[in-house]
């Protein structure tokens, strides 16, 4: 481009905060934002007044990556897969809670969707960035999480946190010894990715 990159990470307000930054500069081909499919595709049917039109106030350039997720746990609790998950909270006769990055996101969602497969209320707690919530989940202030590869792998693999399951059909290439979601008598259709 013949010009120095600046990243400026824009947090908060479920990404929203980045996407207005970017509607108000000026249009000159300098400015790009990165962000995921779901505030994108999902968010203008999730909320009935945005301050932008993902549609027209934007235009897509490249996809950029795609991941999956996991469904995490601290790494010292008995709890394995997503099955181990439902009995935990089955057993102690409390909701289970989890970490999520905003309402709306695709952590949300998954939520939601594990919410529904439990048959029973799970509490969503609020984080302010996604380390934060791989704190709550490391430290048990949360139950579990969704997490993916590379944001949460050398959490895995420093021992703070575990893979219990992987939510999509197949095994993740580098974590192969994670059940899906599926493998562990969850729902099959339970996809969570960006």
């Amino acid at each position: 481009m013949g010009a120095a990159l600046i990243i400026d990470n824009k947090p908060g307000g479920n990404r929203w905060n980045g996407l207005d930054a970017v509607k108000r500069s000026t249009p000159d081909g300098y400015t790009f934002l990165l962000v995921d499919q779901v505030i994108m595709s999902l968010h203008p049917d999730l909320y009935k007044k945005m301050p932008f039109n993902t549609a027209k106030d934007f235009q897509a350039v490249a996809p950029m990556y795609s991941t999956n997720y996991f469904i995490t746990v601290a790494a010292d609790l008995k709890i394995n897969n997503f099955s181990d998950l439902i009995s935990e909270a089955k057993r102690r006769g409390s909701p289970l809670s989890y970490g999520l990055s905003g309402v709306g996101s695709q952590l949300h969602i998954g939520g939601v969707m594990v919410e529904a497969a439990a048959g029973m209320p799970i509490i969503q707690v609020a984080n302010k960035d996604i380390p934060q919530m791989y704190v709550d989940v490391s430290q048990s202030r949360v139950d579990f999480a969704f997490a993916t590869a590379v944001t949460a792998g050398p959490l895995v693999k420093g021992g703070k946190i575990k893979f219990i399951a992987f939510a999509d059909p197949k095994r993740h290439p580098c974590f192969p010894d994670v059940p899906t979601v599926a493998e562990s008598s969850g729902p099959a259709d339970l996809k969570v990715s960006t």
